[in-house]
């Protein structure tokens, strides 16, 4: 059922409803392809699927970009390709698995199954935490993505009170929550070799130890009153990227995973999860029968997902690297 009012389609039913935000979401994780490196030349040359031994072929600086590409794309490609090989494994002890659970609150949404709750009742001295430890550390090790955890439920909400329309709505992924634990252990490694080789911008106040957001507007603040009273002429932007998380570009979170000590394994585990994922979405009527995504989904999606444990830490990276290409610049 549909009606059309002041211009807008009102879709009722089930199915209508969940035909409409299916087609949305697509969108949504599709919205980069209007990149350079989504479009020719360079797709073709970075590869348009999961295709990392070409992804560590550009890490070894064995492909190069051609010369008329666009600057930003080009001082990016040199960027991250400028960066130690001394990348390390993520590994743990049963007992250390089970204590980073801890801190975990139980009421944080996943997908359905097992959740927080249940691995926080885990006795480290036990058989079943050993088995369950080293299950979730084999895919970090061996580069595999288990077939559980590439499902994912996309749940919609509301940006602005009372707009409703599908492509406004913030589109939220829950994760398998094993899945997504193994990500913040993968963001967490992020931050610790960036802190620890220096490679965080220091202009980057998100995910930081000792930083928040709040003193970045103090010193926004304190800027524009300097400038003001040395009549210095001087322009301000706020830019708030939009969609950020669902349009990085997937060879870009494996690419700066790698460029930040994250081993070619645990990488290539994580991208093949994310880009092979079979979606669902939660609506007032439950989970949809249908679904999007999965092995046969052309053209690949865009995105790390909203709602991804690692997203906060790569933005950090990646944003770094832009502001480091900015500071090389003037």
């Amino acid at each position: 059922m549909a009606a059309t009012i002041d211009g807008l389609q009102l879709v009722f039913g089930k199915t209508e409803i969940e035909d409409a935000i299916i087609e949305a979401n697509k969108e949504k994780l599709q919205q980069a392809n209007n990149t350079p490196f989504r479009m020719e030349p360079l797709q073709s040359l970075v590869g348009k699927k999961m295709d990392d031994d070409k992804w560590e072929q550009i890490l070894r600086k064995e492909i190069n970009l051609p010369t008329d590409v666009e600057e930003g794309t080009k001082l990016w490609y040199d960027c991250i390709q400028d960066y130690n090989e001394d990348t390390e494994d993520i590994t743990w002890m049963t007992e250390e698995y089970c204590d980073s659970w801890k801190k975990r609150k139980e009421d944080k949404a996943s997908l359905p199954g097992i959740h927080a709750a249940h691995m926080k009742c885990l006795d480290s001295a036990t058989a079943a935490a050993e088995v369950i430890s080293h299950l979730a550390l084999i895919p970090l090790l061996t580069g595999y993505a288990p077939k559980q955890w590439r499902k994912g439920l996309d749940s919609m909400i509301p940006k602005k009170e009372g707009e409703w329309r599908p492509a406004k709505l913030r589109l939220i992924l829950l994760l398998n929550d094993r899945f997504n634990h193994n990500n913040k252990l993968i963001g967490k490694a992020i931050m610790q070799y960036g802190e620890k080789k220096g490679i965080l911008a220091p202009e980057q106040y998100g995910s930081m130890k000792d930083h928040s957001a709040i003193e970045h507007v103090i010193n926004k603040r304190l800027t524009i009153d300097i400038a003001r009273q040395a009549k210095i002429s001087a322009i301000y932007i706020a830019n708030n990227a939009t969609s950020c998380y669902n349009r990085i570009l997937l060879m870009m979170t494996y690419l700066t995973m790698q460029h930040y000590g994250v081993s070619k394994k645990a990488a290539t585990s994580s991208i093949a999860t994310l880009f092979e994922m079979e979606h669902k979405v939660r609506t007032t009527y439950g989970i949809s029968d249908k679904s999007y995504g999965g092995k046969d989904w052309t053209p690949k999606p865009n995105g790390i997902g909203q709602g991804n444990r690692y997203a906060p830490a790569l933005w950090a990276g990646i944003s770094s690297l832009m502001l480091k290409v900015m500071s090389d610049k003037g």
